[in-house]
Parts: C-alpha cells; structure tokens; sequence
C-alpha cells in the first residue's frame, strides 16, 4: 500500500524532517542523521540576506567591486560545500544547497561581464554627437500623424490627423441607432457585473440594459454602413480590445448583443488609448500609441472597406530617431541608443548560462547533488529567452511566446517525470531525490502559467474554464504518479476557483446578474455542497487509495504509451523507504 509518506514533498524547505535534522543521500541509499538543525538553516538563511544586500550596494558603487565581492562570496560557498563533503554525510542537504547557491553566483558574474564588458551600456551622456552641437539636443520620435497619411488625402482626413485636442479623443460617447441611446455608464445594479468603472449601456428611454459581452470603455461611435461601430475593451480579456460593431440583428437580442471587428492586438502589437474613430474616404480610421525601442509612438490605423484587413499606416511600425530641428537622412540622425543589445544578449548566454549549466552538470554527475536540477532547468529557458530576443524583431509582442514556452516548458517536465515514475519498476534514490525540486520548480510555474494562459479567475469565457478544469485533472494525475503532494495541493486551488466559478454560474442563470443578499447565500449554498461532495470523494478516495492509484497510474501509463494491456503493473517502489522524522 502507497504509505502517505510517498506523496512528501521534497525541496527546499519542504520533505526535511521537522526535528531539525537534516536526511539526505550521497547515491548508496542510505538516510543519515545531521546536525543541521532549524536555526542552522535560519542563519544560512541570514548570511544570504546579508551578502545579496553587499553585492547590491557595492554594484550601486561600481560594478566591478559588485564583481569582486561576489567572486569572493562565490569562492566562499564552492570552499565550504567542498568542506562540508570532507565533513562527512551529516550534511549532505547543507552542501546540496551551497552548489545550488554557487552555480547562481556564477552566473551573476556572468551577467557583470554580459552587462559592461562584453557589451557596455552606453549612457545618454556617451553618445556621439554632431560637431559644435549643444550637449542638451535630445532624441524624438517624430509622432506627426499628418505625415503617415497617403498622398492626396482629403482635407478632412489631414485635419482629422493634426487634431490632438485632449477633450475630443473619446468624443462623442453615446450614439443614437435603431431608436436606442448607447451609452457608457455605470450604476448601482451594474456594479457587480464588471470590476471596471463604466461598461456600455443601451436605453429606449424607459429601461436600461447592458451590451453583451459586457465592454468596457466604449467611445467614439460611429453610425457606418447601417451598424454602429466604437471603440472599446471587453471587460474579461486584456487582448479583446478596439473595433466593436452592432448591427440590426444583433441590436434585436436580448440584452443587446456586440460583434469583435478586430484591432492592433490581434497581428501582434501591444497598442494603448485607441481614440478618434471616424468615418472618411468610405473608411474607418482610429489613432493609437504603443512602445517601440526609440520611444513612445503614435500610428493611424485604417480598416478598409470589407473592414477585413487592418492597416498601420506608420511604416515601419517603429520610427527613425532624429533630432530635433535636424531633417531625416541628414547629419544628425543618430543610433537609437534603446536598440536590440546583441552584445549583451550573446554575453548572458556564453558568460553566464552557459558556465553555470557547466558547473551544475558536473557537480551533479560528480557529486550526486540532486538541487542543480533547478540551476539546468532554469538555465536552459534563460537560453531559450535570450536566443529568442535575439531572433524577434524589436517591434513584436513578445508576450505570447513567453506565455506558450513557458506553459509548455513546464508541461513537458511533468510529462516526463510522470512517465518515467510509471515505467521504472525501481527508482534511484538519487532521482526520488530530484523529484522534489522538479514537482517544485516546474509545477508551480505550470500552476501559475494556467492562469495566465486561461485568464483565470477573471475571464467569462466556458471555453478557458473548461481548460483549465483540465489542467486540474492533470495535475491530480500528476501528484499520484509521481507521489507527490505540490500538485495536488495545485489541484485544490483550483477546484476551489471551478465550485466557485460554477456555483455563480447556476445563480445567474437563476437569479440574473445582480448579486445581492438571497443571491449571495445560494451560491455559498451551493458552494457549500460542492465542498460536501468533494469530502465525501475525498473519503472514498482515501479509503481505497492503494486501488484508485493502481488504476489512474495504469489508465494513465496507457494513455501515454498507447499499451492495451490488462496486465497489472507493480507500484514503483525507491530503493530504500525514505525516514520521516
């Protein structure tokens, strides 16, 4: 029967025993009783505090005695991990977690070198400027919109593009169409719909109703080609966000319902303060702003006339640096210093990536240090990051690769512990060591990416709940193959947010959106049920956990492999029971 002590959580801090002794192994299976006791790791703990704080403000002195003292501190852990082997096993953990501090110093000196050796940052007082020119001539963007406009553009489209009047950017902010107001506003029966400050809103005069999906910061209406067009945010999504439309039928529903045309975010760019729709040339133009390496800057978008494509009429998307009162292409035009740093993008991967994935390597090989897990692992997406950086335009989003690498990164190392815990009959101690910082490291960034990915708890959308209710299973798989207990304690944080999310679903869909007193006491009604029924699994679970685990590892190990079989396989066994204090 799995005992309760598989499912022990092994990392820093967690599956020690809690008498102050420290337990770890050298790679013969064997659990020896330390002198490293609560207060040891409390002071260790100190002394980090208090080097990391000296590196910082001597590096605020000068880099290179930041450079120095590190060195030092760094020589100082490799010194005594090697002390503490000679020592004896007592402190196996101790000297486990001084290699994992070491291999991270070095690659803090990595990044010393990166960052003013291998490529200097040049300050704004180093950069070369024309002869006889005053030291005060800074770098602008050239945001004068009238300048992006084709040639021959209508004298309304130029005027339209010289306006920068604060008080008309959002104007107007209500709209007549089919014999309803839309409007935005907020009122008391609103408040719990959106955590925003107004949403739309529509009117005959007499009752008032709100625009499905709920939008935020609706603006600028625009009667086109018999719909109403605005810009505006959906209130659930960070992404979702620029030209709304509503046409007859949609005006008909019940509360009224809007159509997503598109904008900015959906080819890529990360834009901010969409204003200024309007309709001319039989087309819609709206003006925005986004970063780019030289600054802030403003662009004109355009739709054309099928409202299929979406053009930035600013190309480049990012603009030329010049000076100011200097003429593009002339003396004067200078290098942007903001651009892309390939020296020190190269340098943080060969200085300090690179070394310290070398020393963890070895020390693991050599000494059976079963922490530099998280110095390779946490390495390798650093590599990832950084080749990445150097391959991307500077003008992309680079949000959603960050977002999908890191999701999956953290999914493929589940998966691979998870199926190699369920195909080895024996585990090396060295590896249900290792377990721990794995469970650790990757599912906490795997529990962390499901919210980000899935905009949970915020998002409206049954589709991202339905995931991420997934996600909550597999984790649930997780924790039983790998007989851990992180990933289900994940698990948990999470059906909690699933009886939540369900509990206010059935109370709209009887009450409506208002959540006032009765409505508040069902859905805690029904929350409480929920948590009633996952109690009662919970004690059938338990009471049978030897059964139910043979049966989600094999149906589980099946999936994976694609194995048939009915054949029982033996519960993975380590080499040696592990001693719980």
């Amino acid at each position: 029967m799995m005992d309760s002590r598989a499912l022990e959580l092994e990392a820093p801090g967690a599956g020690q025993n809690v008498t102050g002794t420290a337990a770890p192994d050298l790679g013969e299976g064997q659990n020896v009783k330390g002198t490293v006791g609560v207060l040891g790791w409390f002071g260790f703990a100190i002394i980090n505090f208090a080097a990391w704080g000296i590196i910082a403000m001597s590096s605020s002195i000068a880099w290179q005695a930041g450079f120095v003292v590190t060195s030092v501190y760094t020589v100082f852990l490799i010194c005594t991990a090697v002390f503490l082997r000679r020592v004896g096993p007592s402190y196996v953990s101790f000297e486990n977690l001084l290699w994992v501090l070491a291999c991270w110093f070095v690659f803090v000196l990595g990044i010393f070198l990166a960052l003013n050796v291998v490529g200097p940052r040049r300050d704004d007082d180093e950069m070369s400027l024309v002869p006889d020119e005053p030291d005060t001539v800074s770098d602008v963007v050239d945001n004068d919109l009238q300048r992006l406009l084709p040639v021959g553009s209508s004298h309304e489209l130029v005027s339209w593009a010289a306006d920068t009047t604060w008080r008309t950017v959002k104007l107007p902010t209500y709209a007549e169409f089919l014999d309803h107001v839309y409007f935005t506003g907020m009122s008391k029966g609103f408040l719990d719909l959106v955590s925003r400050e107004s949403m739309l809103l529509r009117t005959d005069g007499s009752t008032t109703t709100y625009v499905q999906p709920k939008l935020a910061n609706a603006r600028t209406f625009v009667n086109f080609d018999s719909k109403l067009y605005f810009l505006a945010q959906e209130a659930s999504s960070s992404t979702r966000h620029g030209l709304w439309s509503i046409d007859s039928d949609g005006a008909s529903d019940s509360p009224p319902r809007a159509q997503y045309v598109g904008g900015p975010w959906t080819s890529g760019l990360v834009v901010y303060s969409e204003t200024q729709l309007t309709e001319l040339e039989g087309k819609l133009f709206f003006k925005a702003e986004y970063d780019c390496p030289a600054g802030w800057t403003r662009a004109i978008f355009c739709f054309d006339k099928d409202l299929h494509n979406l053009t930035n009429l600013r190309v480049p998307r990012c603009p030329e640096v010049i000076r100011e009162g200097i003429a593009p292409g002339k003396a004067g035009v200078v290098t942007n210093s903001m651009e892309k740093p390939y020296e020190q993008y190269w340098g943080g991967i060969f200085f300090a990536c690179l070394p310290m994935m070398l020393l963890a390597a070895v020390v693991m090989w050599k000494f059976r240090m079963h922490g530099m897990f998280a110095n390779l692992y946490i390495g390798l997406a650093l590599v990832v990051s950084l080749l990445y950086l150097l391959a991307a335009p500077d003008d992309n989003d680079h949000r959603p690769f960050f977002k999908w690498f890191f999701s999956l990164y953290s999914l493929a190392a589940y998966l691979a512990l998870s199926y190699y815990c369920m195909t080895m009959i024996h585990i090396p101690q060295f590896v249900e060591k290792m377990k721990g910082w794995i469970v650790s490291i990757a599912g906490i960034t795997f529990f962390v990416m499901t919210h980000i990915d899935f905009e949970v708890p915020g998002t409206l959308e049954s589709r991202s709940w339905f995931f991420y209710a997934l996600a909550i299973i597999l984790q649930m798989f997780v924790s039983i193959a790998v007989q851990r207990i992180l990933p289900l304690i994940c698990a948990c944080i999470g059906t909690y947010l699933v009886a939540w999310k369900f509990s206010r679903e059935i109370v709209r869909l009887i009450f409506g959106d208002r959540l006032g007193e009765v409505e508040t006491a069902a859905l805690l009604a029904l929350l409480a049920f929920q948590g009633i029924g996952i109690t009662v699994a919970a004690s059938i679970y338990t009471s049978r956990r030897e059964h139910w685990d043979k049966v989600a590892r094999e149906t589980l190990l099946e999936w994976l492999t694609g194995f048939r079989s009915r054949r029982r396989r033996p519960l993975v066994q380590t080499e040696t029971p592990r001693e719980i204090g």
